[in-house]
C-alpha cells in the first residue's frame, strides 16, 4: 500500500492510485524481482522483508552514474525499453514517491548502493 494524504495532516489511506503510482508501477521489475527472492526465501522457510522501493532507488542510483550498455540495461529495467532514458527514470511513478515519503513526518528514506572494490562500473 503506498501512503496518501488525505487532508489531515498525519492520516493516510491505503489507495494505491492515491500517489501517482499506477499501473506501470506495478509491473515493474523490481516487484518481479522481490517476489521471486521473496519466494526463494519463503520455500526455505525462513523469515525475508524486502523493499521494491528501495530496490528501485538504488538500481536509479546506479543506472544515473553508469554509462553505456550498462545503463541502458538498468534503464530498460527499470522504466521499460520504450522509456530507457534519465528523463524517463526521473519521471517514473516510484521516483516521484520517493520524492513524496521524503515529506512526511512519520517517514524517513535512506538509500545507498555498495560496490566491491573490485568491481567496475561501466
Amino acid at each position: 500500500m503506498v501512503p496518501r494524504e488525505t487532508g489531515t495532516r498525519g492520516h493516510y489511506s491505503g489507495d494505491t492510485a492515491g500517489a501517482g503510482v499506477g499501473k506501470a508501477a506495478t509491473n515493474a521489475g523490481c516487484l518481479r524481482m522481490a517476489a521471486s527472492v521473496g519466494s526463494t526465501a519463503a520455500g526455505g522457510g525462513r523469515n525475508f522483508i524486502v523493499s521494491p522501493l528501495s530496490l528501485h532507488a538504488a538500481l536509479a542510483l546506479v543506472a544515473a552514474s553508469a554509462k553505456g550498455e550498462t545503463q541502458r540495461e538498468l534503464l530498460d529495467f527499470l522504466v521499460g525499453p520504450a522509456g530507457s532514458s534519465l528523463a524517463a527514470l526521473h519521471g517514473d511513478p516510484a521516483i516521484r514517491l520517493v520524492g513524496m515519503l521524503r515529506g512526511l513526518e512519520q517517514t524517513s528514506f535512506a538509500c545507498g548502493v555498495w560496490v566491491a572494490r573490485g568491481r567496475a562500473l561501466r
